[in-house]
């Protein structure tokens, strides 16, 4: 059926690598990388639309943040994951690694916070001496 022939409101915007490429930046860094590499390894690029669109549906099953935890782990182990790999990781909750990671790191980098009393007392230890 060519678009032309179907009625006014059955008229769909067509899906196409810059609007995939697009959904997966609004997601994050990591699943625009997994639909760039879907592109890219594919040898027709249309043939890439498919797979592409189903590992974007996953972040209406799930959560657009926890999509993007998973093709962060999948990119560490896989060069081009499918929705396959992301979906696995997704069921068994594996996307928790990178979350837990990332918090671990925040807490980290915080160090030790000290309050204005710590340096009063500091200076009242430097007056005793």
């Amino acid at each position: 059926t060519h678009e032309a022939d179907m009625p006014e409101k059955d008229r769909y915007l067509e899906w196409n690598e810059q609007r995939l490429s697009k959904w997966a930046s609004e997601i994050g860094p990591f699943t625009e990388k997994v639909i760039s590499r879907l592109f890219n390894s594919s040898p027709v690029r249309e043939q890439a639309i498919l797979p592409a669109l189903s590992v974007l549906k996953l972040s209406k099953k799930y959560s657009c943040t926890r999509l993007e935890d998973a093709c962060e782990l999948a990119l560490t182990r896989i060069y081009s994951p499918r929705w396959k790999n992301l979906n696995s990781i997704l069921i068994a909750n594996q996307d928790e690694i990178i979350r837990n990671n990332r918090d671990n790191r925040a807490s980290e980098a915080e160090g030790f916070l000290r309050d204005d009393d710590f340096y009063k007392n500091l200076g009242e230890e430097d007056d005793e001496q």
